[in-house]
């Protein structure tokens, strides 16, 4: 029968895995997004310019900005949308995750043709996602080409707002949150939400219907996940908690504490504890363990 020692080996596993792979993936993106920049940046320095800096009208850059208009569109498939299709591909990898973090508790994880279907949907959903923030931005780039050819705006402005568009800009006047800052709250959420319905469906075949609220505490940790670190709740207890709390994005059950929440939820069964209702986990140090 599995002990506590066994839980905390499934998941020191599961949370070094998991933040050593949002790691991997905000540095992938930050890099695929900066490539993605500076390819735009590179087809709109060709647009012509007069003296004072500003863009020629129509007449002069229609053609030039037809063809801008495709080069970001081969720029934002090349570098965004197909780099993001990757990170998402990844995710497969939690399946061999939940096995290694199972055969702690003596528990053989098989996945059957219908959940491997259902895992796919889910994972082609959360690629949605990504493909819908980058539209917007690229929405945005295209038009603003356009304005400024028509208005004869200020070609540094343009990049400025390009800039911000993506990695961001520190030119006055230009706002928005760019998109490499969704897109790491996507690295980061997404592949925790993800390992969550994978662990969720595991246990619920491997009959365990209590859960222990794993991670650290750390100087930004919200006060939902402070009170439950190292409680173990049952599934029904989970599924009650309506009302809301600061950063809630989603039921406790399937994005525990909400946006960026680094902790996850652990299949357990209260006599592996000797019964306790409080685990002592502030030893773990999952985090910090996680290495680079």
């Amino acid at each position: 029968m599995p002990n506590e020692r066994d839980i905390r080996n499934a998941s020191q596993l599961t949370d070094r895995w998991l933040l050593r792979r949002q790691r991997k993936h905000v540095k992938f993106i930050e890099k695929s997004i900066g490539e993605l920049q500076k390819s735009i940046l590179n087809s709109i320095s060709t647009l012509r310019t007069n003296k004072d800096g500003m863009v020629e009208g129509i007449r002069v850059n229609l053609k030039q900005s037809q063809k801008i208009h495709r080069d970001i569109e081969k720029s934002f498939q090349g570098k965004y949308s197909t780099k993001m299709r990757s990170v998402i591909n990844d995710f497969k990898n939690i399946n061999s995750l939940v096995k290694r973090s199972y055969q702690y508790l003596d528990e053989a994880v098989t996945f059957t043709g219908v959940e491997e279907t259902a895992l796919t949907v889910l994972r082609d959903g959360m690629y949605q996602d990504y493909i819908q923030i980058g539209t917007r931005a690229k929405n945005k780039i295209v038009q603003e080409v356009y304005n400024n050819v028509l208005a004869n705006g200020e070609f540094s402005t343009l990049v400025g707002i390009i800039e911000q568009q993506l990695l961001g800009s520190a030119l006055t006047g230009v706002t928005g949150k760019p998109l490499v800052q969704y897109a790491r709250l996507y690295a980061n959420d997404m592949i925790m939400n993800y390992h969550n319905e994978v662990n969720l469906m595991k246990a619920e075949d491997a009959g365990l219907n209590h859960f222990l609220y794993v991670g650290d505490i750390i100087a930004t940790t919200r006060d939902f996940c402070k009170r439950r670190v190292g409680k173990i709740y049952t599934r029904n207890q989970i599924q009650s908690w309506t009302y809301r709390w600061g950063g809630k994005s989603g039921p406790a059950l399937t994005h525990r504490g909400g946006y960026n929440c680094r902790h996850h939820w652990q299949a357990t069964d209260p006599k592996w504890h000797k019964g306790k209702k409080r685990v002592n986990v502030a030893d773990w140090n999952l985090e910090q363990r996680a290495g680079g």
